[in-house]
């Protein structure tokens, strides 16, 4: 009995941030989408897209809630955020990550940096869970 609780102990933690990684890549990969859409409506249009949808595709996902955009020039970002409510605890329940687009570079980078910075309260993701290109 001894020995199934150690395993627990340690099996537990290990997949729940195994499932909390597969979320977000999830959420990162529905950003992704949208690169080649937005950058084409920005250089056309001469703006950025206000709204996703005016782009076409999916504005929410499986475990992503809502998908949004902004910026200024030269920086313009898609933002996902992730299903469910905010903790204070490493949970991805409500927090954000975002891709964002140098238009003066025409670089795309992902970041977990200044997801509130919109006023929404947001939270980024914890680290730790998300895509190596994210850190």
């Amino acid at each position: 009995v001894a020995v199934i609780g150690v395993l627990a102990a340690i099996a537990v933690p290990v997949y729940t941030d195994y499932t909390s990684r597969a979320k977000v890549a999830d959420a990162v990969y529905l950003l992704a989408g949208y690169k080649h859409s937005a950058v084409e409506y920005y250089y056309f249009k001469g703006h950025w897209p206000a709204t996703l949808s005016s782009v076409g595709g999916k504005t929410a996902g499986q475990y992503t809630s809502v998908l949004t955009t902004g910026g200024s020039h030269p920086i313009y970002w898609v933002e996902a955020t992730l299903k469910g409510q905010v903790t204070e605890d490493d949970s991805i329940y409500g927090r954000q990550i975002r891709l964002y687009y140098n238009a003066d570079t025409l670089d795309w980078d992902c970041s977990l940096e200044n997801v509130d910075d919109d006023g929404d309260s947001g939270k980024p993701i914890p680290g730790h869970l998300t895509p190596g290109s994210c850190r």
